[in-house]
């Protein structure tokens, strides 16, 4: 897998050069951004936060709104992976509050996915239910799948850990199932989704 993403990095620092040449910045501000996400899957946070830095500050020069709540995201799983509690937060809110002008549902409910993530953390048990539930609710409106998956392992995890009844109760209703089928669907389901073998791997979604 190392050798995977030293290929990944080769190959976009030689875009890079090419998109220097020809003065592209917003190609050069994606791909910093793709930078930062291969030093973050190496766990390189300094080298990761540096490119994605990088990448916001042309982002905001060509006024990128919906480039900027990107990097704002990744930088929040950098903050958070070195346990940055409130630095994460505070990128993640700023890439909600755009996503949330741009209307795109499905990046927002990606954002509260990780604002749960990150409560729970920080054993915020009744923080971490909220913002789950509200993920939860925006994917099974707006139909994502893969999403609606990763968010009931979540809150399957966090229905064992806290022992709140209230989270199976809420999780019914949103979708539109009875308690006792939640409930022995999370008792079922591994604390991880990768457990399960199935599920791929979304850049900026823990």
């Amino acid at each position: 897998m190392q050798q995977q993403w030293q290929q990944a990095e080769q190959r976009y620092l030689q875009a890079m050069k090419i998109f220097i040449e020809f003065n592209d910045r917003s190609k050069q501000a994606i791909t910093y951004l793709n930078l930062g996400e291969v030093a973050q899957m190496r766990k390189q946070w300094q080298t990761a936060e540096r490119y994605c830095q990088q990448a916001l500050q042309i982002s905001i020069r060509l006024n990128d709104r919906y480039n900027q709540a990107r990097i704002y995201g990744q930088l929040g799983i950098i903050a958070q992976e070195q346990e940055q509690w409130q630095q994460a937060e505070q990128y993640y809110q700023q890439a909600m509050q755009i996503f949330i002008q741009f209307n795109d549902f499905h990046q927002q409910a990606g954002t509260y996915n990780n604002l749960g993530k990150l409560a729970e953390d920080q054993q915020q048990w009744q923080q971490a239910r909220d913002y789950f539930l509200k993920a939860l609710e925006l994917s099974a409106t707006y139909g994502y799948h893969y999403m609606i998956g990763l968010i009931s392992h979540n809150l399957a995890k966090l229905w064992k850990t806290s022992s709140d009844t209230g989270i199976t109760a809420a999780v019914a209703a949103i979708m539109n199932e009875k308690i006792e089928e939640v409930e022995e669907l999370f008792a079922e389901l591994p604390d991880s989704p990768a457990e399960t073998g199935n599920q791929s791997h979304s850049p900026g979604i823990r």
